[in-house]
């Protein structure tokens, strides 16, 4: 499955992608990857169009499930409708507008008075590239469910809000990650949770389908998912889907 993570400059679209990537342990990818060359600064020189479609093309086809963020109108119907889910974001011109002067400083020391000039059009709608009617047309357009998220909060339930959106992937009763979990699990009540250790001294947990490890230090360690109550069980993102309509997981 594809994900598309859409909106205005600034409104997290790059962030949200990475972290519902890793979370549901997906490849991410970023579109503005493809439109721009590589150059030193960046974003000076676009890639002709016609070998941007052809790279992210092959890239969704080979990545298997993939988040990519970012913007591909008017790229053509085999990539624009190439997703199951869009997901758009919209934050209020001022939040966006800050976030972006203060990104612009930490990267390269200076904010482009042309960069923000056109970011802050959006509403009203620039000249060319992305703005929030031509955006609202091209959602109204597609053959996928779309999601929108127009009030600010913290990354973390936003990718909730998107894994609650997923369809359920029914599961194989062979599965190898089924081994008795309905004894406990049957019906339980979960929530997404930042995580944190059952107890003082507890360094770490595993998903309660695939074993993925939970923790607060380990690199490749998640670092947020399904969680009981009392943070003493734990499921991931892809097996919370996988396993919820079976085991009648319940999300609160």
């Amino acid at each position: 499955m594809h994900i598309h993570i859409t909106g205005a400059s600034g409104s997290g679209t790059t962030t949200l992608g990475r972290a519902l990537a890793q979370a549901l342990g997906w490849r991410h990818l970023d579109a503005d990857s493809y439109y721009w060359l590589p150059t030193s600064p960046p974003f000076r020189e676009k890639r002709v169009a016609a070998e941007r479609l052809a790279l992210l093309r092959a890239d969704l086809a080979c990545a298997g499930d993939a988040v990519l963020s970012g913007s591909v109108m008017g790229w053509g119907d085999v990539v624009e409708n190439a997703f199951g889910l869009v997901v758009f974001l919209y934050l209020s011109a001022d939040i966006r507008m800050e976030r972006l002067r203060r990104r612009e400083l930490e990267r390269y020391g200076v904010a482009n008075p042309d960069f923000l000039q056109w970011a802050s059009q959006y509403d009203e709608g620039p000249a060319e590239g992305r703005s929030l009617a031509r955006h609202n047309a091209w959602l109204a357009q597609r053959t996928c469910p779309v999601l929108r998220l127009e009030e600010d909060m913290p990354v973390h339930e936003r990718v909730a809000r998107v894994v609650a959106a997923l369809p359920p992937n029914p599961a194989n009763l062979t599965d190898w990650r089924l081994h008795g979990q309905a004894r406990h699990l049957q019906g339980a009540v979960f929530e997404w949770a930042l995580y944190q250790p059952y107890r003082p001294g507890w360094e770490h947990d595993h998903c309660e389908f695939c074993g993925a490890e939970f923790s607060l230090d380990g690199t490749d360690a998640l670092r947020a998912g399904y969680a009981t109550h009392d943070r003493y069980r734990w499921v991931c993102a892809p097996c919370f889907q996988d396993f919820r309509e079976l085991m009648a997981l319940r999300l609160e």
